[in-house]
């Protein structure tokens, strides 16, 4: 693309020039002209019409075009095209030279992208885990609280059975202890039969317990 505009603007400079030099070709011939004329008329003599159209100058008029062309053409290829394609190439070297930062920008935000993405997805995986181990460890530690307290509670009415039943059996020993003590006060004051209060607990016991 870049050698194509070059060409394109190679031509249009040739063809400046071209045009140019047949300008300044036809300006001389028409300055040569009047001068002719004038000194023509100053002799006298001379023909009508203008000379630029005499088939004897077509060569001379050829020479000078071709010349000035040759001059034109030198003063562009030398100095202007030089310049026009130097600027051209800076100009694409800064474009392929922005294509390539912006490529390497993209390339940039689209790695820090997935990075972003990568660590955002390893915290939510990190956070889940540590949620689900922190709530199996709450439930073992209920639970091992809750089989704790339920042994302390086993313990505890074991132990409260065990003082009722004893508490239980002392009160009926202290009951039976005081029916064998009024009933030998009964017998020695009704009968007058003095009893044994060890006989008369084992009496009462008897009573106690087929009851």
């Amino acid at each position: 693309m870049q050698r194509t505009l070059l060409e394109k603007m190679i031509w249009m400079m040739g063809t400046a020039a071209t045009a140019l030099a047949c300008a300044m070709m036809f300006g001389i011939q028409t300055v040569f002209a009047a001068t002719d004329a004038a000194h023509g008329a100053d002799h006298g003599g001379g023909s009508g019409g203008l000379p630029q159209f005499d088939p004897s100058s077509f060569s001379s008029q050829v020479f000078w075009m071709l010349l000035t062309f040759a001059v034109l053409y030198l003063v562009f290829a030398r100095r202007v095209l030089p310049k026009i394609s130097s600027v051209i190439e800076n100009r694409n070297e800064h474009v392929a030279g922005d294509r390539n930062t912006a490529q390497r920008l993209t390339d940039e935000a689209e790695a820090v992208q997935a990075a972003y993405e990568a660590s955002l997805n390893h915290a939510r995986a990190e956070a889940a885990r540590i949620s689900m181990e922190t709530e199996a460890g709450i439930k073992a530690n209920f639970e091992t609280a809750l089989a704790a307290a339920a042994e302390k509670a086993d313990r505890e009415i074991a132990a409260l059975d065990a003082r009722l039943n004893t508490g239980k059996q002392d009160a009926m020993n202290e009951m039976n202890t005081i029916a064998a003590e009024v009933a030998a006060a009964a017998a020695q004051k009704l009968v007058g039969i003095e009893t044994n209060i060890d006989q008369a607990k084992t009496v009462v016991n008897k009573l106690a317990k087929a009851a």
